[in-house]
């Protein structure tokens, strides 16, 4: 589980953004979006590091950073905890919701063409809810 807060990411993302980066430099950028004073950018850097996200090295005064994670697991494993949160037999919905609601080139409008011819030879006949009674409207 990825227990990234959602200011957390921001820091994430630049540090996703660069090999390495600086304290100063991360605080640089999300100052520029938003209201953090410097003390609250150094501790979400401080506990993302404690939490293993991000590794440091010392040079001199300075303290440099890295992501310990890619951007591509941490976006996944984001993803697949909030799917997680969601009943199956509605995944589908949204996942077409979501592909009309972003842009795609034709290079991604390909990839999701050879994942759905995919899909296609394997079909499921029913997609059956595994949510707790009272979780969702499905009907067990």
């Amino acid at each position: 589980m990825l227990q990234i807060a959602n200011a957390e990411w921001e820091v994430m993302r630049v540090a996703w953004a660069s090999e390495e980066v600086t304290s100063s430099y991360i605080i640089d950028v999300l100052q520029q979006n938003h209201d953090w004073s410097d003390s609250t950018i150094k501790t979400m850097i401080t506990r993302l590091s404690e939490k293993g996200l991000l590794s440091s090295r010392r040079e001199g005064r300075r303290f440099w950073y890295r992501a310990v994670i890619s951007e591509e697991e941490g976006q996944w494993k984001r993803i697949e905890e909030t799917f997680d949160k969601i009943c199956i037999t509605k995944r589908g919905k949204l996942l077409a919701a979501l592909m009309t609601d972003t842009p795609m080139t034709e290079q991604d409008i390909a990839m999701f063409e050879s994942i759905l011819q995919a899909k296609k030879a394997t079909p499921v006949s029913k997609i059956v809810c595994q949510c707790l009674p009272g979780q969702c409207s499905c009907h067990h």
